[in-house]
């Protein structure tokens, strides 16, 4: 059984597409695309704060 199939592209950022079976998405093509999203992030509320910690971790199956 064939299924229908939207693909959601970016005109910013043609590498990326989004393949769904899903009903249409409601919005602009802005709150799709990942690469957008970033870049709005970074423009308007600006780098998230980022550090490394190395830290021992417990694993809850590691025996």
């Amino acid at each position: 059984m064939k299924k229908q199939v939207r693909v959601y592209t970016c005109k910013k950022h043609p590498n990326w597409s989004l393949e769904t079976a899903a009903p249409l998405i409601a919005g602009g093509l802005k709150t799709i695309c990942p690469l957008c999203r970033e870049e709005f992030i970074i423009a308007n509320i600006g780098e998230a704060d980022c550090r490394i910690e190395v830290r021992e971790v417990e694993m809850a199956n590691s025996k």
